[in-house]
């Protein structure tokens, strides 16, 4: 009889960038990443942890030089994660963000590449997939295969319906207020002033540290209580089909 092959355990992991662009507007250009903020939850969601990768001890925040460091921490950290199964396969990892397919990976792969990070993390797996290969395998393509790994869910995507298929105006506390009045989510909305993302420039200049962590944890809070207001939602929608069939 052929053995049943276990389960591999999931572990999901919410995900919020914090950045600083020096031109309000500029999109990707000379935009530092600052905070790296994760949210990881085991899959019955027994246990959550707050994970914030940083580096706010700078001599001159025009010239900010930390993004490698967070990078490299990032990566240790999900590298970590992958084997915290205790038998000879990886746990599967689920990233979960909002936006997150237009900006945050995005971003840390072009960072990544940028750094020259890949070999620095990954030297035993690159050196591994290019003898199992036979070829040359170039760096942007391993990272390439191991984000193809990973999956990876964007609640901006899932609910663009809600905001007439526009990305423009597609704000986490705007939809976490449609949820809850559509369908009783009852997600805690904080009406904080001052932590809009567009303050984060001036948050960073200022030295005050502490309010973007703060504004990137209210965020992850955010992501993490709309995407098991979604499930419950698809889950009953699902049973409520299966019945009437």
């Amino acid at each position: 009889m052929e053995k049943r092959r276990k389960h591999r355990e999931l572990v999901r992991i919410y995900l919020d960038l914090e950045t600083y662009r020096p031109v309000k507007k500029g999109s990707f250009i000379r935009e530092d990443i600052i905070l790296i903020g994760l949210l990881v939850e085991t899959v019955n969601g027994s246990e959550v942890i707050y994970e914030p990768l940083e580096n706010f001890e700078r001599e001159d925040v025009e010239r900010f030089n930390g993004e490698r460091e967070i990078l490299l921490r990032f990566y240790e950290y999900l590298k970590k994660l992958k084997t915290l199964e205790r038998n000879e396969e990886e746990c599967l990892l689920e990233i979960i963000g909002f936006n997150n397919l237009r900006f945050d990976i995005p971003l840390i792969v072009s960072k990544t590449l940028k750094h020259n990070i890949v070999k620095k993390v990954f030297y035993s797996e690159l050196k591994k997939e290019r003898i199992n290969s036979g070829e040359w395998m170039h760096e942007a393509d391993f990272l390439n295969k191991w984000w193809h790994s990973i999956f990876t869910i964007d609640l901006a995507q899932v609910l663009l319906s809600f905001n007439k298929f526009y990305f423009k105006g597609l704000r986490l506390e705007a939809m976490a207020k449609i949820l809850n009045e559509k369908f009783k989510c009852e997600i805690k909305v904080q009406e904080t002033p001052g932590l809009d993302g567009e303050k984060i420039a001036e948050f960073f200049k200022n030295g005050r540290f502490e309010e973007i962590e703060e504004k990137n944890v209210e965020d992850l809070r955010l992501i993490k209580d709309i995407y098991h207001c979604l499930k419950r939602i698809a889950r009953s929608l699902f049973l409520s089909s299966t019945q009437a069939s």
